[in-house]
């Protein structure tokens, strides 16, 4: 790890046998001046088997670099000398150019923060636009028309093309700033159509960009680019010409008649699942609308200098973009990797030029110029599209229709591209002799001059299947391939200088079904392969270092802190604990792990360890320590890994076969809860045990908030919390009561993005989308998974609500605590005391015990209401009535051993439910050895009892209002004396308790709200 976080640069080369042994000594050159590098050793001899690799063997040259006084991405070549074992000096063309790849360090991260304003514009398709869209995009382009500033059209179209304005290492001149042929092609023109688009915006445009979808049949360009239409033309004002558009080459190509061209290339290019493929076809296709539009004229979109010259460049961009956002969106869909790339790295790691310029006064492009800021478009741009749609198919249809055509076997010609200077037209030809050719198709290439040098670092893909079938041939018959180039201008090129092409069989495969990918089991239930598949993307997904890697995703719930923001001075943990939105964001975590485990390759829903079932062990497939990445966690921070120290308590066996365990008491309590601020806190409450449960006092382990998510049974552990919030949703659902509200919450937070996953450097589309609390209830809508069952010891919502009902009906008692942050876990115990005659008490009667989870870099927080615990069977075995004496003592042991001052927490009071119907009833300590909260709430329909007792029992008043009680200014008539040992009847909303002036200024008074939440 400490290797990898540092950038370095190795030498890869492909290599092979060689029939003798041999040293390869690769040496950095800089024009002539050569410095060696690094060795290969070759062992070989005449007897050996034919072999060669798959793959470059890498070798580190960064040290190297460094000694010859040479950057990270300075221009500089790697060559190979070759010497054999008897000291002669073999042909370094043995072996392919040694190829440079440069790893950027692990912990680079993007952050960006941008002050300007970003519009929110909607792209739709030209034909959906109103009269009164369209005539706002025509006054806005030629407002921007008519400014020639730095500011206007003209400025904006040199950009792209000519005249030059960007260096390049390879020319002494410059070169145009557009990217083509590169990984970031697609990025480059993002970025570029979102400029033209705020540019429009600010001179008056009521709409985004449109998008004209020419995939479908049409027989001429849109009326909106045409006629009198600003979008119809435009002029180089720098050349003193108009542009022109030559449509003859697209009636004159054989293969544009039947539309099914752009259509088909377009699906194969949607058919890539990794963005390497995807954007070679995607750019290739895209040159296609420029040549068609074009044709052979210089001044048009079918000549790199000038397209961007044309409004309708802009046009044919927005669905170009579109088109990689369908792309983005079936990634996401598949459960792949769709906001980033693995290849290219270098061209990651710098800004896109112009946009990165101060002369560009754009702020938006301007601050989004990374090329790992642009993947997000309506994040950094503002903009969407009406629809995802392709032809009628939703993104669900559209893989359904790609896996489909996958299933057939095809044949494709490869062709290894690279810059031609020129536009230009390839023919190529299918040959069975040299007299015997028919047609197989045409690609364009989209170049210039000006043009950066470029070469796909991957093949070109062609499919040629009905073609070979059309010519009654098959894909292992003899024949041969010839081109036919056409400069934009007419000339003839030669047909050397594209290398000859490679034909490759593509078998066709059964779309792989995983309809458990969605599905969260019982871990208990997992089969074999399943249990081996989820193994896997672990141990992939802890290799990955980037922000979709487990290290990363763990920080999310503790440290490094993040919060507010990765470059505040202050920084605190970003998980949410102590408030109502405790389950929201811990839905939202367990979903980005589960799609992480998805992005590497695992076909199984995240599953859940069902604790409220009596258990005897932690469960198998987190504790079996033959290569299992569940079995612990690597916390990089502390260079440590994750400890288990499972509790006895863990284990307790339930009393009789229809009785529960004290955990699963909890969660039915929890449940029973009607409105979601209560079910929240009480769950919280089960959830806390369960971590000190499994981590016992262990520093580094699921009971310290800091490292708690670093252990893979942390995930496991919240999929069942959030089973159970879901189950808690669908008895809701039954009951006829909110289950996606929470009242509690303030209005001016519910729509607030949590943190981290609003943050730009999260890579999860989903869980970035909808990262607000009131996304997050909606959990198979927006995120797309459900759970095996969902019941507790088989009980389902009907038949649960009816084993509350029975419950509800019977006397119960709760100890009720006013929780809230201490900068650690710690665990509470707290016994029943009873009076021993007049000055003494008996403690010795333990009721229970509940846990809390922090850390000092938790962020603050406070129950607003209590939290329960059921003490019935404790109250029970003493014979005790709820009038009775009686009271609450608490002992507070933090994780780490130390003891806690029990006026830590006020003095917990206790809730009395008569099971009858009848109003509950709290029972306050009332007496001047207890403390108090500051404040909280209470549901209605619960009366108030003060309990004093003893020599010198405390009195009563209630006061009038909130001003007195907080400066206890007690006057006359102010208040009104309360009975204390009484059931008081709550009338008001707002109400405060308190002995008298002194005991006021003391502390001593009793401040709620009543609700009816």
């Amino acid at each position: 790890e400490k290797r990898k976080s540092k950038p370095r640069v190795f030498a890869g080369i492909m290599l092979h046998g060689i029939e003798t042994s041999a040293i390869v000594k690769l040496n950095i050159c800089k024009g002539n001046d050569c410095t060696y590098a690094n060795s290969i050793a070759i062992l070989g001899s005449k007897l050996e088997m034919p072999w060669a690799y798959d793959r470059p063997y890498y070798t580190d040259i960064t040290k190297a670099l460094h000694l010859k006084g040479l950057g990270f991405c300075c221009n500089y070549t790697v060559k190979a000398e070759i010497k054999a074992l008897n000291g002669s000096t073999l042909d370094h063309l043995i072996y392919p150019d040694p190829t440079i790849f440069r790893l950027p360090d692990t912990e680079e991260a993007v952050h960006y923060a941008s002050a300007a304003v970003v519009h929110h514009a909607t792209r739709k398709d030209i034909s959906t636009l109103t009269q009164t869209e369209k005539q706002s995009l025509f006054d806005a382009l030629t407002a921007f028309e008519a400014d020639t500033t730095d500011k206007g059209y003209q400025h904006l179209a040199s950009f792209h093309g000519a005249p030059a304005m960007c260096k390049s290492h390879h020319y002494s001149h410059a070169v145009a700033c557009c990217q083509h042929g590169m990984v970031t092609f697609p990025h480059w023109h993002r970025i570029y159509a979102a400029q033209f688009e705020d540019s429009l915006i600010k001179h008056g445009a009521t709409t985004g960009v449109p998008y004209f979808d020419w995939t479908k049949s049409f027989k001429s360009l849109p009326d909106f680019v045409t006629g009198k239409s600003p979008f119809a033309g435009g002029k180089v004002a720098f050349e003193k010409v108009d542009m022109e558009r030559d449509m003859l080459i697209w009636k004159e190509t054989e293969q544009f008649h039947d539309q099914n061209y752009l259509y088909d290339n377009v699906l194969l290019a949607l058919e890539a699942d990794n963005f390497c493929d995807f954007e070679i076809q995607f750019e290739m296709v895209h040159n296609a609308f420029h040549a068609m539009v074009g044709g052979h004229a210089k001044h048009s979109m079918g000549h790199l200098h000038y397209a961007a010259y044309d409004p309708i460049f802009f046009i044919h961009h927005s669905f170009v973009d579109r088109i990689w956002a369908i792309w983005q969106a079936l990634q996401k869909h598949r459960h792949k990797p769709y906001n980033s790339a693995n290849c290219g790295l270098e061209m990651f790691m710098h800004p896109l030029e112009p946009f990165n310029r101060q002369t560009n006064t754009d702020k938006i492009t301007h601050d989004h110029a990374k090329p790992r800021q642009v993947f997000d478009y309506k994040r950094s741009f503002g903009y969407s599209y009406d629809n995802l749609d392709f032809h009628g198919m939703n993104i669900v249809q559209l893989d359904a229709y790609l896996k489909k055509r996958q299933e057939k076997d095809r044949v494709a010609v490869l062709f290894q591209l690279h810059g031609l200077k020129t536009t230009a037209y390839v023919d190529f030809f299918i040959c069975t002799s040299a007299d015997h050719c028919k047609a197989a198709g045409v690609f364009f290439v989209l170049g210039g001059e000006l043009e950066m040098s470029w070469a796909f670092n991957q093949p070109y893909v062609y499919e040629i299947t009905s073609v070979l079938r059309d010519f009654g041939l098959s894909y292992t018959d003899d024949y041969f391939f010839k081109y036919e180039i056409i400069a934009q201008n007419g000339t003839k090129m030669s047909p050397d200088l594209l290398p000859e092409p490679t034909v490759t069989f593509l078998p066709g495969k059964k779309a792989e079904s995983h309809p458990d990918s969605h599905v969260r089991k019982a871990v208990h239930s997992l089969t074999a392969a399943e249990k081996a598949n989820l193994r896997n993307a672990l141990r992939k997904m802890k290799k990955d270092t980037s922000n979709d890697g487990f290290q990363a995703i763990a920080a999310f719930h503790g440290l490094p802190a993040s919060c507010p923001s990765p470059t505040a001075k202050d920084r605190f943990a970003c998980c949410i604990h102590g408030m109502p939105t405790f389950l929201l964001w811990h839905r939202l975590l367990a979903v980005h792990f589960e799609n992480s485990l998805h992005h590497h390759g695992a076909h199984v829903g995240l599953p859940y360890w069902d604790w409220t079932q009596a258990i005897r062990e932690l469960p198998e497939f987190v504790t079996n320590t033959h290569h299992n990445p569940f079995h612990h966690g690597h916390i990089k921070i502390e260079n440590t890994v994750t400890r288990r120290s499972p509790q006895p308590e863990l284990f307790e066996q339930p009393k009789s076969e229809n009785d529960f365990t004290s955990i699963t008491r909890m969660v039915v309590t929890a449940l029973e809860q009607k409105n979601f601020c209560d079910f929240s806190i009480q769950m919280e409450l089960v959830h806390n045990i369960i971590h000190y449960l499994v981590g016992g006092t262990q520093k580094y382990s699921m009971t310290h908030l800091h490292y708690s998510a670093f252990d893979p049974i942390f995930y496991l552990h919240h999929s069942n919390v959030d089973r159970l919030f879901a189950l808690w949703q669908s008895l809701q659902k039954y009951r006829g009561l909110p289950y996606n509200a929470a009242p509690c919450v303030d209005k001016r937070h519910w729509q607030v993005p949590f943190k981290p996953f609003s943050f730009s450097t999260n890579q999860d589309q989903m869980t970035h989308q909808y990262s607000s609390p009131k996304d997050s209830f909606e959990y198979e809508s927006h995120f797309g998974y459900t759970y095996d069952t969902l019941s507790t010891h088989g009980y389902t919502d009907k038949s649960l609500q009816e084993l509350l009902d029975k419950t509800a009906h019977k006397e119960r008692f709760f100890a009720a605590f006013m929780l809230h942050g201490i900068g650690a876990s710690a665990r509470i115990d707290f016994s029943i005391c009873t009076p021993v005659g007049k000055d003494s008490q008996n403690c010795k009667h333990p009721a229970g015990w509940l846990t809390l989870l922090g850390g000092e870099k938790e962020m603050n927080w406070y129950y607003d209401r209590p939290a329960y615990i059921d003490i019935t069977d404790a109250v029970h075995a003493l014979h005790l009535k709820y009038t009775d004496n009686f009271w609450i003592k608490t002992e507070i042991t933090a994780h780490n051993g130390t003891h806690v001052d029990s006026k830590t927490f006020p003095t917990p009071f206790v809730l009395y439910k008569p099971g009858d119907g009848h109003d509950d009833v709290l029972i306050v300590d009332w007496h001047e050895t207890a403390t108090f909260p500051t404040w909280f709430e209470l549901h209605e329909h619960t009366k108030v009892r003060l309990m004093s007792f003893g020599v010198h029992p405390m009195k009563a008043v209630a006061l009038d209002n909130a001003h007195i009680a907080l400066n206890c200014n007690i006057v006359p008539h102010s208040y009104h004396s309360v009975k204390t040992n009484a059931d008081l009847e709550i009338t008001k909303t707002f109400n405060f308790f308190t002995p008298s002036k002194s005991g006021c200024d003391a502390g001593r008074k009793l401040l709620f709200q009543i609700t009816n939440w």
